[in-house]
């Protein structure tokens, strides 16, 4: 369990199955042992995994680099138990929790997808660009970008949006609602605490 919450302080770090844990590709049986362990986390319901999306196309299931891929905890409470990070150091919010803040905004929003039924996975161009999650809805693809703070600029989400013009998207965020145009894209900025109400912008809307 450890090893997941280390895996959080740095979003652009995926796991693979390497001794070190920077990269992706499974490599002898050390990796097939830490396949087995993660994998029996997965089951137990403790982990959650987001796989890597290059060129993103329907299904995403089909396009998904299995061997590539960011690990979450299933529980935003359990990721801050693990973590040991304090119940006043989140409400304080002081200028040294500014990294680890991001890990748990990401982290909630990918168990927030999850519990309505999204299947996230994420989009990674190169070691340029990179979109927190992308899932499907009613055959489009939606990208969502997660801002801990008010900041919702983000030229990956904006280079994504160029690239594949998805005709909806999502920025989460402490923002209020807002909606605008990046690129082609509509994209609704909806505060975290909303995310469960995200099918009345995507699919009804």
């Amino acid at each position: 369990m450890q090893s997941s919450c280390a895996c959080m302080e740095s979003k652009e770090k995926s796991r693979k199955y390497t001794d070190n844990g920077d990269s992706a590709k499974k490599d002898g049986k050390r990796s097939a042992e830490l396949e087995d362990a993660l994998q029996w986390l997965v089951d137990a319901g403790l982990l959650v995994k987001a796989e890597l999306v290059e060129k993103p196309e329907l299904p995403l299931e089909g396009a998904a680099d299995k061997t590539y891929f960011k690990v979450y905890m299933s529980d935003i409470g359990l990721l801050r138990a693990k973590s040991k990070v304090s119940v006043n150091t989140i409400l304080e919010e002081t200028d040294l929790y500014v990294r680890y803040k991001g890990a748990f905004a990401e982290n909630y929003v990918l168990n927030e997808l999850k519990s309505l039924g999204k299947e996230p996975f994420f989009w990674r161009s190169g070691n340029t660009a990179e979109v927190d999650f992308i899932y499907e809805e009613e055959s489009e693809i939606v990208p969502v970008e997660v801002k801990a703070a008010d900041n919702t600029q983000a030229k990956s989400y904006r280079q994504f949006c160029r690239k594949y013009q998805p005709k909806k998207g999502l920025k989460l965020s402490r923002k209020n609602i807002a909606e605008n145009l990046c690129e082609s894209t509509t994209t609704y900025n909806i505060p975290l605490y909303l995310e469960w109400n995200i099918d009345s912008y995507i699919k009804y809307n």
